[in-house]
């Protein structure tokens, strides 16, 4: 559908209150019947100045111009007439047509040679839908040439629409690409689709006029300088798209689900990001299918069907992830104001826009150093005047807790060797909350500086 300001906010709200089917129809135009419309009837009318003049055959084709001033595919060309100097030419005007179309007025082109092929030159216009124009225009005061040729409608079952850098649109339907054509976003010419090997699951900007495409199979690359001249590329990672919801433009590239985990693609290649976070069956126990992603702060997020979600950097998955209490039904990235705002119950709420810290409980991967060893000392560093719990676990058993407030070093009690170490650090529930930045742990304070 399409709408524009004058109407959208029309009715009150939920907003749009008012809206058109996008594209603009040729006359005649049936939905869902007649789908190229209906040819012009001509007549001849006059009498030649001259019986032995040279005549002129011409072919008719009439718009549709709609109320922001788009035209729309031509109708089928009119049985050719012909007419001598002194004749015009009646031109019966097909119906409006029907479906909710914001059909504003109708153009009328002809040739001017014997040959259909020629081009088609504008000669006037009007609004009597089912009535006549007269056409009594020399041929040397016709004027521009047909510029919607190769318009078409586009597809009624065609979803994601997304926009372009080049002032064109993209969307899909079935396993079908589809481009608009610059600058009309109402006609989406046959020719400029393309076909990917199965089902388009959702698609994203990349760069410039690069488009990711994922889709049931593998993702794709689409590019080209425009829509007439983008081309498919297959990437080579068998990573089908599960989730079209998990979609997310982060802006140095695109995140999406998959059955083994998230596929991040940038200019520089594709990966699975999660593959060192999750296993297979990790991954499948949160099912990816219903996963919903968004871009906050250049970072990913997910929220998936365990009513919780997580945070992963996709340039730095080595971080690891930041798992979230909440679940949100929807979410929406606002570039102007660099925010996220997401669907909370009956309200919309900005992301991590509170007056209060949360409380959080931070733990290390598996530290293994290369002989059997001890932690000696720790540092916290932060902008929190609360405390600190940590812990230290050693070949997977809890051996200290230290409660300390970031700033000051401490040192471990000691007393055992492991082969693997994890730290944790957490928040205190009876605090007033903080925020920790750093903290580094080491054997002796020397390994405490930066």
């Amino acid at each position: 559908k399409m709408t524009y300001n004058s109407i959208i906010t029309a009715g009150g709200t939920p907003y749009p209150g008012s809206s058109f089917l996008l594209g603009v129809p040729p006359p005649g135009y049936v939905s869902p019947g007649t789908l190229e419309g209906i040819a012009p009837s001509l007549v001849v009318t006059g009498t030649p100045t001259d019986p032995d003049d040279l005549v002129d055959t011409r072919f008719y084709v009439v718009t549709c111009v709609d109320g922001v001033g788009a035209e729309g595919l031509p109708s089928p060309v009119g049985g050719s007439v012909e007419v001598a100097p002194g004749q015009g030419v009646d031109v019966t005007i097909p119906a409006i047509p029907t479906g909710n179309y914001d059909i504003d007025s109708y153009r009328v082109y002809r040739t001017s040679t014997g040959s259909t092929s020629t081009e088609f030159q504008y000669v006037g216009g009007g609004t009597n839908f089912g009535g006549t124009y007269a056409d009594a225009i020399d041929p040397e005061d016709l004027g521009e040439v047909l510029p919607s040729e190769i318009y078409d409608l586009p597809s009624s079952s065609m979803i994601g629409i997304t926009a372009l850098a080049g002032g064109y649109m993209a969307g899909h339907f079935d396993n079908v690409l589809a481009f608009s054509v610059p600058a009309a976003p109402h006609a989406w010419p046959v020719q400029y689709q393309l076909n990917t090997k199965t089902d388009i699951v959702g698609i994203a900007p990349l760069d410039d006029n690069t488009l990711m495409v994922v889709t049931k199979d593998r993702p794709y690359i689409a590019s080209g300088v425009d829509p007439s001249s983008m081309v498919l590329t297959e990437l080579p990672l068998m990573q089908a798209g599960v989730s079209k919801d998990s979609i997310a433009d982060i802006g140095t590239g695109v995140v999406y689900a998959s059955p083994d985990g998230l596929v991040y693609t940038t200019k520089g290649g594709t990966s699975l990001i999660t593959q060192g976070i999750f296993t297979r069956e990790q991954w499948q126990a949160l099912t990816p299918s219903g996963m919903k992603g968004y871009m906050w702060e250049g970072m990913y997020i997910c929220f998936h069907s365990g009513n919780t979600g997580f945070i992963v950097n996709p340039n730095a998955p080595q971080a690891g992830i930041v798992d979230l209490d909440d679940y949100y039904t929807g979410a929406f990235h606002d570039p102007l104001d660099d925010a996220l705002y997401v669907i909370d119950g009956a309200n919309i709420k900005q992301f991590d826009a509170g007056a209060t810290y949360r409380n959080f409980t931070w733990k290390s991967k598996v530290i293994e150093p290369a002989h059997p060893s001890g932690l000696g000392v720790c540092l916290l560093l932060g902008d929190s005047t609360d405390k600190f719990n940590v812990s230290v676990y050693a070949d997977g058993e809890l051996r200290e807790t230290h409660t300390r407030a970031e700033g000051t070093p401490f040192r471990f009690s000691g007393g055992y060797r492991a082969r693997k170490f994890q730290l944790e650090v957490s928040s205190r529930s009876d605090g007033t909350g903080g925020a920790l930045h750093v903290m580094r742990a080491g054997t002796t304070m020397k390994d405490l500086r930066p």
